[in-house]
């Protein structure tokens, strides 16, 4: 059975037209003689000639200063940015022209508005045009003015068949259009249900189930388990922190281990603010400096192996009263790639953090140097 396509054409048709203003492609030498394309607006009923800032950075020719404000057509003003000379010639001839333009941020929008199919007009067809490109709409980069308007024209004028068909002046820089320009514009759009079939397969997307490892995998549960919303909007999250195994298993036989006073990483608690807590009975701001300073003598606490901030409504970890065979082993069989080293487990004790804004407040109770 062979497949039915169906195809679907609609077309639109309409008359327009267009004023077509005089353009011309033309050489402008940059500082160093490169020549570069640009597009120049020939207009007779501007006094002055004008570059865009965009074009006179591209050929980087010395400026001179000039201050003043250039006004147009319904009283829109525009500051003037300085001056350069230019130095033009023709893409069809030798033709050479120098003339001194003023630098303004923004010229005209694109000529034409639209871009339009090239007509088959009969009387510029064995004419060299000075925009051959005249149907495309592009970026105008000059303005000549009525000055260079008087030196560029030449004798010769060409008219269409009709009034509908724009006339042709011939200039140094080639022939150029202007006009009233009115053109046939069609418009098919085709609808292929089995290319659109095609493309919405291709565009479809399969599913696969997302690889994650066990770090990633912890990490996710405790986000949805720990992530709360504050009364104030902000949202208070707990972050994920490996266990430091090697004082985990000081603290399972009972050993006085030590941890950095700065790492906001913590194995365990004080069991009361009384006889334990190591922030409640030692106030290093007594201690005495310089040369002869001693050092703080720390109480024989047990949780003086692990000064941090504490808080009462955080839970206090109590350690096993005797190592089983089975945790002892696997302390002895940890390595620091494997996944233990990150998974909580029963016979581990859990990390809590301490906030900057904890560890901030505490040197601020105790009067500790900043140093």
């Amino acid at each position: 059975m062979s497949r039915i396509v169906f195809h679907k054409v609609h077309t639109t048709s309409k008359d327009f037209s267009e004023v077509l203003l005089a353009t011309a492609k033309i050489k402008v030498l940059e500082v160093n003689g490169k020549p570069y394309l640009m597009r120049a607006l020939i207009d007779q009923g501007s006094q002055i000639s004008i570059i865009s800032e965009k074009a006179a950075q591209l050929l980087k020719l010395k400026r001179e200063g000039c201050n003043g404000i250039i006004s147009g057509v319904g009283e829109n003003t525009q500051r003037i940015k300085g001056q350069v000379t230019l130095t033009c010639t023709s893409i069809h001839t030798n033709y050479t022209l120098k003339t001194r333009v003023f630098i303004m941020n923004n010229l005209v929008h694109k000529l034409s508005n639209n871009s339009f199919n090239m007509p088959s007009w009969l009387y510029i067809k064995d004419i060299e045009l000075a925009d051959p490109e005249f149907n495309r709409s592009s970026q105008v980069d000059i303005l000549f003015g009525a000055d260079d308007y008087a030196q560029i024209m030449m004798n010769g004028i060409l008219r269409g068949e009709n009034l509908s068909q724009p006339i042709a002046q011939q200039t140094r820089f080639g022939w150029i259009l202007c006009g009233k320009l009115k053109l046939y514009q069609c418009n098919i759009i085709l609808n292929n249900t089995e290319d659109l079939q095609k493309f919405w397969e291709i565009e479809v997307i399969e599913e696969s189930p997302s690889v994650m490892s066990s770090e990633n995998q912890y990490c996710r549960e405790l986000y949805k388990k720990t992530t709360l919303r504050q009364a104030n909007g902000r949202y208070k999250v707990r972050l994920p922190l490996k266990n430091n195994l090697k004082e985990s298993l000081g603290w399972y036989r009972g050993e006085k281990r030590s941890i950095k006073f700065a790492i906001p990483r913590i194995w365990r608690e004080p069991k009361d603010h009384t006889t334990d807590c190591y922030f409640c009975m030692v106030n290093p701001s007594k201690r005495r400096r310089g040369k002869n300073a001693k050092p703080i003598e720390y109480p024989d606490l047990e949780s003086s192996s692990a000064p941090i901030a504490h808080d009462l409504t955080r839970p206090v970890p109590e350690p096993p009263k005797k190592i089983s065979q089975k945790s002892s082993s696997s302390f002895s069989s940890y390595k620091s790639n494997s996944d233990k080293e990150f998974l909580p487990t029963p016979e581990q004790p859990k990390h809590y953090l301490i906030t900057s804004e904890d560890f901030n407040d505490l040197i601020r109770d105790l009067n500790l140097p900043k140093n």
